[in-house]
């Protein structure tokens, strides 16, 4: 059987609506065919029923009417890219972000430790130091922890 092609009014008869809500629904969507009349100033515009209930459906819900041979394909990818995912942690080569915080935090709260301790081992080492000088060398330091502290992980820069 072959596909029918339909008018206006066709499609209006056929599925039981207006013809003006048949014609503002099918904006956008061009002819299979269109006909001019003997006279030229006429000219009528036909489509395939399938293509209209494919319009029709993707403009209520663009999101709902989906193409089937594309679904599958991007089912296909997320499918793909999940197994792919699975192998890398497996093969150790990612890790879950909660571990590598974690494994990051450690690391520097060592550094915390070890810097906060300089001041004092300068002191041991440089007995000359005074008390003044001392106390520059813990500002520096802290304030490079501070700005060391105010650092934020900002994913959409890592690409």
């Amino acid at each position: 059987m072959q596909a029918e092609l339909w008018s206006i009014s066709g499609l209006a008869t056929e599925l039981g609506m207006d013809r003006r809500t048949i014609a503002k629904r099918l904006e956008g969507l061009e002819p299979d065919q269109i006909t001019k009349s003997g006279s030229g100033k006429r000219s009528e515009r036909r489509w395939y029923m399938a293509r209209v209930f494919r319009h029709i459906n993707k403009a209520k819900d663009p999101d709902k009417e989906r193409d089937p041979i594309e679904e599958k394909a991007r089912l296909d990818r997320v499918r793909a890219d999940k197994v792919e995912h699975e192998l890398a942690i497996a093969r150790n080569e990612v890790a879950p972000v909660y571990i590598l915080e974690s494994a990051l935090a450690k690391v520097c709260e060592q550094i915390n430790s070890i810097l906060d301790s300089i001041p004092l081992n300068i002191k041991k080492r440089v007995p000359k130091l005074n008390a003044r000088d001392v106390e520059t060398i813990r500002r520096a330091i802290v304030k490079g922890q501070n700005a060391a502290s105010e650092v934020t992980l900002i994913t959409s820069d890592i690409d």
